[in-house]
């Protein structure tokens, strides 16, 4: 093995150790020098020179043509699944295509509003877009409400029954009560509100199946089916115990269904926003501007 210098010859050493057997590492010697300027080991009779010092010339490779400059493209729509591309920060890879959502239904449960869509592969028209201005908040006023109708003289802020309904919020039958501390008249109890915060979860649960029931109503007769197959949950709400559940069970009085929550609901609209960008061919920028 010719290695240029010591820490070389070790770092070699380091490397085939853990990989040769005993007897296959004793057969290999180190041997120091530069294939480039030829070298001589007296003591095993070997010489070992190159074309230049023997020939007096270098031969000369070709440089290489390379590639153009490539076209940038437009949209990812020109590439098909297996091709190879050149990211300008990510380099060499191959496109393994995007994940398109097909006739589907998503349910997007926010703050101040429930943001309902019927997806079908292309950019979403009026007609398929409907807005609940019923939502996370809507629930915490409730809550509150609900609290203060029960418990006289309890001294209790909006935030706190959303830190409530956030760590406890259900809209199905559940085994444990709800129990909560807040002041009453100025002393901490310990106050049950299980009741309180399954109604207040529930208040916005007829009027996400009204719209949902709508947007499947009024879809292509032929996907309609497939609509009700593929419910998607998303946004803060989507966290609620039992709400897929009862989404999907009140989809039986239009045919049956399937109801999933998004896999990470806090950041699925960003990413979904992001893959969009990244998709979107340039003349729809243009309307943007």
């Amino acid at each position: 093995m010719l290695c240029t210098s010591v820490p070389q010859a070790e770092r070699f050493e380091e490397t085939c150790r853990d990989r040769l057997t005993k007897k296959q590492w004793s057969a290999i010697r180190p041997r120091f020098g530069e294939v480039g300027r030829g070298v001589c080991f007296d003591d095993v009779s070997v010489a070992l020179v190159n074309h230049r010092e023997l020939f007096g010339h270098q031969r000369v490779r070709a440089a290489h043509q390379g590639f153009g400059v490539a076209r940038p493209l437009r949209s990812l729509a020109e590439l098909g699944d297996g091709d190879l591309v050149v990211h300008n920060d990510f380099g060499i890879a191959r496109y393994l295509g995007m994940e398109m959502l097909q006739h589907t239904l998503v349910v997007d449960i926010g703050a101040g509003t429930v943001d309902l869509c019927r997806v079908h592969g292309a950019m979403p028209a009026e007609e398929d877009l409907r807005t609940l201005y019923k939502a996370g908040d809507h629930i915490d006023e409730k809550l509150l409400e609900l609290v203060r109708e029960r418990y006289e003289n309890a001294q209790i802020t909006v935030q706190m029954v959303r830190r409530y309904k956030e760590e406890h919020g259900f809209v199905s039958e559940i085994e444990q009560s709800v129990n909560v501390e807040f002041p009453i008249a100025g002393k901490p109890v310990s106050c049950d509100i299980t009741e309180e915060i399954q109604k207040a979860c529930e208040s916005i649960v007829p009027e996400i199946m009204e719209m949902i029931g709508d947007l499947i109503a009024t879809a292509d007769p032929e996907f309609q089916g497939e609509l009700r197959s593929n419910v998607i949950v998303a946004g803060g709400g989507s966290h609620i115990t039992g709400l897929a559940a009862v989404i999907e069970r009140e989809l039986d009085g239009f045919g049956g269904g399937r109801v999933i929550v998004a896999e990470d609901s806090v950041y699925a609209g960003s990413n979904g926003a992001l893959k969009l960008a990244v998709e979107l061919p340039e003349e729809y920028w243009q309307q943007l501007e």
